[in-house]
């Protein structure tokens, strides 16, 4: 990898040039951003610093808990952050399901990840929220299944809703996850799972889990099961549903999703509608998803479908065994003030985002509108699959490293200059693991992942 700097008049161009080598995964970003957030939180511990520290090393622990290779990072003496308190792994429920009143037992899926280097074996019972309507019911309500080290698995259950239930009415329950090692829960993110009641139909996904293989594509299908004697038609839009542990934040605290997977056709109707036959199931199937481009082997998300507002989920999980291949940018520290003349941006293989300076009076604002043009043109612009991290002077974009391309970062405000965030070195908190003062030495150690070098 090679960085480029490429002065010209009033503007500040930055080229990264990006070759089919080294390795990278999330949690380097992530790492980064932990990095920055506690250089940040400790010459300023105010409230702010201090809770977007603290979300920061949760995310990273509910991720990666006992993944090799990626440890949690401690917190800082001095910081105040509620306990995690899970175990190691990822666990959860299908988030959310349509259930046909008095159609008896329909079959639901409970899942597990393995984070430790040996088959596991994980114990799961199953809670109904206080206070939910009648007539919901789950069965086994417990029970326990063997992991194979660093992979998935899956667990049926049955969920029935009597006549008792009202058509609309939405039962929750938890699904937690133990285990067996520290005997501590998984982490909560997907523990939760509703239950809509249906007066007509049953809607589950085909397969509990779709496991999103890095560089191909991913269909993903439900099953929607006619329990009358009469033909339903309903109307349907598709929904995304992002994994908890990903969301990211702009400066003025909005958060926003970092996705894994994006339509191949993003001008396509956002849904259709369905028609089912007496006592017949048909297939709704989407099956243009891509995806994000970054690597990011833990996370998952959940593709939904909507029934006039009714909802259920399918998940999609970056395959467990597939190659990670995929590497992100530096931070790029925007250096100065805006003077309100000329633009910050980007280019990247034929698209652009780009910001006036007058837009905003400080480098946060300018920079959280630069990520929300970015977010704008993943949302809608085919073959744009990238997303943004930002921080009060800091910009990155995720983006692919399995073919050739240059990616620009240009300031024309003369006010302003785009560098190359080089690591930052503090005082290693609480002797983390006798690694290295610089905490990115330890990212660049576990993830092969190295800053680009100038010439």
């Amino acid at each position: 990898m090679k960085l480029t700097w490429i002065r010209l008049t009033a503007c500040l161009l930055l080229v990264w040039s990006v070759s089919p080598v080294g390795l990278a995964c999330n949690y380097a970003g992530k790492m980064r951003t932990y990095q920055r957030l506690l250089a940040k939180w400790t010459v300023n511990p105010n409230m702010n610093n201090s809770d977007r520290l603290c979300r920061a090393i949760k995310r990273i622990d509910c991720k990666f808990k006992n993944k090799p290779g990626k440890p949690t990072p401690p917190t800082p003496a001095g910081l105040a952050c509620p306990p995690k308190g899970n175990g190691g792994g990822r666990g959860g429920g299908p988030l959310s399901i349509i259930v046909g009143i008095g159609a008896g037992p329909i079959a639901s899926t409970g899942w597990v990840r393995n984070h430790y280097g040996s088959e596991t074996v994980y114990e799961f019972a199953i809670t109904p929220a206080p206070g939910n309507p009648a007539g919901f019911s789950v069965s086994p309500t417990s029970g326990q299944i063997p992991v194979p080290a660093g992979s998935t698995a899956t667990v049926d259950f049955d969920v029935t809703v009597s006549g008792a239930a009202a058509p609309g009415a939405i039962a929750f329950f938890d699904i937690v996850w133990t285990d067996p090692v520290t005997n501590l829960p998984l982490a909560d993110e997907f523990q939760s799972f509703q239950v809509t009641a249906d007066s007509e139909v049953s809607v589950i996904p085909v397969m509990p889990m779709h496991f999103a293989t890095p560089g191909l594509p991913t269909s993903v299908a439900w099953s929607v099961t006619n329990h009358t004697g009469s033909t339903v038609t309903r109307p349907f839009t598709y929904f995304w549903q992002g994994d908890p542990a990903s969301v990211a934040e702009l400066n003025s605290g909005a958060p926003y999703d970092i996705k894994n997977m994006f339509p191949a056709d993003k001008t396509a109707p956002a849904g259709g509608s369905v028609t089912v036959g007496p006592g017949e199931t048909e297939i709704i199937m989407k099956d243009d998803f891509l995806p994000g481009e970054f690597c990011d082997p833990e996370m998952i998300g959940c593709c939904g479908l909507d029934l006039g507002g009714s909802s259920c989920c399918a998940l999609i999980a970056n395959d467990d065994f597939g190659p990670p291949f995929r590497t992100l940018m530096p931070f790029y520290d925007l250096l100065g003030n805006p003077t309100g003349i000329g633009d910050i941006g980007f280019n990247i293989n034929g698209f652009q985002a780009l910001v006036p300076s007058n837009a905003a009076p400080t480098v946060p604002e300018l920079l959280d509108l630069l990520a929300q043009q970015t977010l704008n043109l993943a949302d809608n612009q085919n073959g744009f699959n990238f997303m943004p991290m930002v921080d009060e002077t800091g910009f990155m974009l995720l983006f692919p490293m399995e073919l050739p391309f240059q990616f620009q970062l240009f300031s024309t405000d003369p006010g302003m200059q785009w560098q190359p965030d080089l690591p930052l070195v503090f005082p290693d908190a609480a002797g983390w693991l006798g690694g290295p003062n610089d905490l990115l030495g330890l990212v660049e150690i576990v993830n092969g992942w190295r800053l680009p070098q100038q010439p």
